[in-house]
C-alpha cells in the first residue's frame, strides 16, 4: 500500500515529496528475519510568510506642497515557494495628524536603494522563496498641511498573499500552493504590514519693515524677510503698496542690493501705479532677503 498526505515543512521547498519506509527486523527460530513496510509519501506544503518591514533609518522630514517624498520599505518571501503578494497603502488616520496625497508603490526596479525614474509602479508582486526587494511608497505633501506639535503622518504598507493571507494562523487552503498543494497560512496569517512616518517641518515666513525719511526728502522703504524653521515655503511674493500722496522714485527697486527693473520681464521685481512687487518663489528655512525702494512725497 502507499499514503500519500500533505505535511508543515516551512524550511523545505513547497511540493517536495519526502519518502520513508520503516525496517523490522527479528529472530525467528534462530533465523535473522527483515520486514520492509509499505513507501510512505508526504508532500510539503506551502507555508504563507511574507515580511515587510519599514528600513527608512528615521522619520522622513518633508514640508508643505513638496511632491513625491518617499517612505523605503523591505519586503521578503519568508515562506517555502513562490508567493503572489497584493500591496495596499493606507493612511494610519486615527493617529496622524496631516494627509498625504497620491500614494503610489513603486518597485526598486535597478535595486539601487533610491527612488529614481526607473522605478516601476506596482500593486501586486511575486517573490520567489526567500526573495526579498525593496519597495517605495511615494506620496505628496499638501500645501495647506499644519504643524501641530510632532505634526506626524503614519503610512501602513500592506502585503497580503494572494495563496492564503486569510490572517489566520494556521489556516488551510487546499491546492492554493505551488504544483497544486495545500497552502498554510504562516504566524502572521499570511499577511504582513509596517508603517512608515512623515515628519512636518515647521516653517514660517517674517516680514519686517521700516520707513525712513532722508536729507533730500526721499522715504526708504526697506522690508526684511527671512524663513524660519526646516522646511520650505513656495510661491514667496512680497507685495508693497504705496502710502498716499506718495511718487515712486524710477529704477530705485533692489533686492539684496541688486537693482531690478520696474516693468514685467525676467527678473523677480516690477512696479505697478499703486505697488512694488518681488517674486521670491520657493524659500529655505534659514534664508533671508532685503527689499528696497525710494519715494518722495507729491
Amino acid at each position: 500500500m502507499i499514503f500519500a498526505n500533505c505535511i508543515y515543512a516551512k524550511g523545505v521547498g513547497a511540493g517536495t515529496v519526502i519518502k520513508n519506509r520503516a525496517t523490522l527486523s527479528y529472530s525467528l527460530e534462530g533465523e535473522r528475519q527483515t520486514l520492509k513496510s509499505n513507501l510512505a509519501k508526504s508532500v510539503v506544503a506551502q507555508v504563507i510568510d511574507p515580511k515587510i518591514s519599514w528600513v527608512d533609518t528615521d522619520e522622513v522630514e518633508v514640508s508643505n506642497g513638496q511632491k513625491k517624498r518617499v517612505l523605503t520599505f523591505l519586503l521578503k518571501n519568508s515562506g517555502n515557494g513562490l508567493d503572489k503578494l497584493s500591496l495596499i497603502s493606507e493612511l494610519e488616520g486615527y493617529r496622524s495628524d496631516f494627509k498625504v496625497k497620491n500614494r503610489v508603490i513603486y518597485i526598486d526596479s535597478n535595486d539601487n536603494f533610491r527612488f529614481d525614474t526607473q522605478d516601476k509602479s506596482l500593486s501586486s508582486i511575486n517573490l520567489e522563496e526567500d526573495e526579498q526587494r525593496n519597495i517605495f511608497l511615494v506620496c505628496d505633501i499638501p500645501v495647506n498641511a499644519k504643524v501641530k506639535g510632532a505634526s506626524k503622518s503614519y503610512i501602513l504598507l500592506r502585503a497580503i498573499s494572494k495563496r492564503g493571507g486569510s490572517g489566520t494562523k494556521g489556516k488551510v487552503h487546499v491546492g492554493e500552493g505551488v504544483k497544486g498543494v495545500d497552502a498554510i497560512d504562516g504566524i502572521n496569517g499570511g499577511i504582513s504590514e509596517d508603517s512608515g512616518i512623515f515628519k512636518l517641518l515647521k516653517t514660517s515666513v517674517v516680514l519686517d519693515k521700516s520707513v525712513t525719511q532722508e536729507d533730500n526728502g526721499e522715504i526708504l522703504v526697506l522690508i526684511d524677510m527671512h524663513v524660519e524653521g526646516e522646511g520650505i515655503v513656495k510661491k514667496v511674493t512680497i507685495s508693497d503698496k504705496f502710502p498716499k500722496d506718495t511718487v515712486y522714485i524710477k529704477n530705485s527697486l533692489k533686492l539684496d542690493d541688486k537693482v531690478l527693473s520696474d516693468k514685467k520681464d525676467k527678473d523677480k521685481g516690477f512696479v505697478t501705479t499703486k505697488r512694488a512687487v518681488v517674486k521670491l518663489g520657493t524659500q529655505k528655512g534659514g534664508e533671508k532677503h532685503q527689499i528696497r525702494y525710494r519715494l518722495r512725497l507729491k
